[in-house]
């Protein structure tokens, strides 16, 4: 672990990777983990007032003039050439997306993997499946990051947009016992209420991000449908 990084300054991206990590693996699991790596980026947006939705679909928000490191699609998060391609489309106004078809038709979660990697919170295990196939685990290499997520959104005090944005992500991901493994505590579900109905500091960035997370699980339902049916076909 490297002693110079500052867990406390993760991207919603990266902090739904961390949480990835924490929950068993199913048969969507990556697609779980892909759609809410993507609706983390629109949420970063959304929170910043850059990013709205107008009848259901993206659009630009009152800070159109922000570049793109400034809504954290650079380097330094890993999120890539394509959250930046979409910034331009939004931002030049051409066709409006629907949230739930870029998330479900893109991937940001590889170069934020990478990027936790280089920032020493994940790290890469080399095995064989069957003794044969070699294949990469990616699991934590330090569980203090997951610990500070868990600990800011179960007992951080004071629920502000920001948290109450991850624990949508993360209910519509799946993620919620990565969030908080002893939900059936009393404490545990007051506080899981409060985020769920407490009202948004900004109201208006709050409905946009609301509905971004609306987003996230129709994608995930999507693939577990599919993925049903696929094997019910199959079988």
């Amino acid at each position: 672990m490297r002693d110079d990084i500052d867990f406390g300054d993760l991207s919603l991206a990266e902090e739904i990777t961390v949480l990835a990590r924490r929950r068993p693996r199913d048969m969507n699991a990556d697609d779980r983990r892909r759609f809410g790596v993507c609706g983390a980026v629109l949420m970063e947006w959304a929170l910043s007032g850059c990013v709205v939705l107008r009848d259901g679909r993206l659009a630009v928000g009152e800070r159109e003039d922000v570049d793109a490191d400034a809504l954290r699609i650079g380097a330094e998060t890993g999120a890539g050439p394509a959250a930046a391609g979409l910034w331009r489309r939004i931002r030049a106004e051409e066709v409006p997306l629907k949230p739930v078809k870029w998330i479900a038709g893109h991937s940001l979660a590889e170069p934020v993997q990478d990027r936790l990697v280089e920032r020493g919170i994940l790290r890469a295990e080399r095995r064989r499946v069957l003794g044969l196939f070699p294949a990469t685990r990616w699991v934590e290499a330090d569980p203090a990051p997951a610990a500070a997520i868990r600990q800011r959104v179960t007992h951080g005090g004071p629920v502000d947009d920001r948290t109450r944005a991850l624990f949508h992500l993360a209910v519509a991901c799946g993620y919620r016992s990565a969030l908080l493994p002893a939900a059936d505590s009393v404490s545990g579900r007051e506080r899981f209420a409060r985020l769920a109905e407490s009202p948004w500091e900004n109201r208006r960035n709050g409905a946009t991000v609301r509905a971004l997370a609306d987003s996230v699980e129709q994608a995930v339902r999507r693939a577990t449908a599919i993925t049903a049916l696929l094997l019910t076909a199959g079988g």
